[in-house]
């Protein structure tokens, strides 16, 4: 089987996105017979990431035009990058299936597939107008991108022949908006790592947990909207609550680029550790007790939760991040809140299940890689192609 896989992604990047992106070519890439990856250039090799690359056909797409023509782009619908090579793709290399990595990356594209009668894959990585509630687009372009995003999005859902989707709040968030025709078909893929590879072993002895001084950590991108408009609030009304509960616990914050502004909110708290662009993140979530997600805003599965869960913590999350984790709920190893109420009764009744050896961390380890390893995504993709197109 020929697959042509198009992402509109930055694969050399550290977002979620990029993550999720690295993880679903190489899964395709293992099912296909030969492979052809279109993906935006920015003049850095992404080969390393991929574990069959002498398989792959990497042919990137750079954007030199001018700011000017790019903004002009948007006006007039051109919202990918990939206008102007997708038809040539589909003579040269005659794909049996296309896979549109989202559905911004199959805007003016599908259709063509569809008319050359060649199997069309979208995976969705969120409902498209959820995602850009938390994460709102420039001003001079938030209105055309986002009219064309609904565009692309219902078309995608629509004339897929298959539509992957990360979380089942999503596949119904999608039905809800745009129906679904006699053909239409869902399958949800969730998200795993993009590579087989174990958790590296560090010289550090975790000393026994202690109710007292409990260590709590948050990761992620600290400089993007999505993440200061969450953890701000966080550390204003929720924060004080854990300080008069657990008077010496220790929160640490680690990530990529934190603003300003949140920089200077922890430094009001002498129990607030701020480490920048961590070299290793795994040495320093490996540090601590439990793992705090109070992402609030946004869609899709929230990846930076894998940061703990990978490593063994249990992990209290609010309700919108805690989407696609529900196997880790059913154990006790995940406390999801919406408020300040069921927030603090989270951090009890986590802290009572560490002291009590309810859970511990391998046993999160081992949840983990049986639901979000490389070979559990392969497992389920190969399933969810068996099924669908009777592979």
């Amino acid at each position: 089987m020929k697959i042509l896989f198009i992402t509109n992604h930055v694969l050399s990047g550290n977002g979620g996105g990029g993550f999720a992106s690295r993880a679903y070519i190489n899964a395709f890439s293992e099912v296909a017979d030969q492979f052809l990856l279109l993906y935006p250039d920015n003049g850095i090799n992404v080969s390393e990431h991929f574990s069959l690359k002498n398989k792959i056909i990497f042919k990137g797409v750079p954007n030199k035009n001018s700011d000017l023509s790019k903004l002009w782009d948007i006006y007039i619908g051109k919202i990918n990058r990939f206008y102007g090579q997708f038809d040539g793709l589909i003579d040269d290399f005659k794909p049996d299936m296309v896979v549109f990595d989202n559905s911004r990356a199959s805007a003016g594209l599908l259709t063509i597939a569809k008319k050359a009668k060649i199997k069309v894959i979208t995976i969705h990585h969120n409902y498209e107008m959820e995602y850009y509630k938390g994460t709102p687009p420039n001003i001079l372009w938030r209105i055309p991108l986002l009219h064309f995003m609904r565009k692309a999005e219902r078309s995608a859902v629509l004339l897929s022949d298959l539509n992957l989707t990360l979380t089942t709040q999503d596949t119904s968030l999608l039905e809800h908006t745009y129906g679904s025709g006699q053909n239409t078909n869902f399958q949800e893929i969730g998200v795993f790592e993009y590579r087989n590879k174990q958790v590296e072993k560090f010289n550090f002895v975790k000393p026994a947990f202690n109710e007292k001084s409990i260590k709590f950590i948050i990761t992620g991108s600290l400089g993007s909207y999505q993440t200061e408009a969450s953890i701000i609030p966080f550390l204003k009304f929720y924060f004080p609550l854990l300080i008069k509960e657990y008077p010496d616990c220790n929160l640490i914050i680690a990530g990529k680029n934190p603003s300003k502004r949140l920089k200077e909110l922890c430094g009001k708290f002498k129990n607030i550790n701020v480490i920048p662009n961590p070299k290793r993140m795994e040495e320093v979530v490996c540090k601590a007790d439990i793992y705090l997600c109070p992402t609030s805003i946004g869609g899709g599965l929230k990846l930076r939760i894998m940061d703990g869960f990978r490593l063994g913590l249990p992990v209290i999350s609010h309700k919108v991040s805690a989407r696609g984790y529900e196997v880790f709920e059913k154990y006790g190893a995940l406390r999801v809140y919406k408020d300040q109420e069921s927030f603090l009764d989270g951090v009890k009744k986590t802290s009572l299940y560490l002291k009590n050896n309810n859970i511990d961390n391998e046993f999160i380890k081992d949840l983990y890689d049986k639901n979000f390893s490389f070979e559990s995504g392969l497992r389920r993709l190969k399933s969810i192609l068996s099924h669908s197109f009777k592979l």
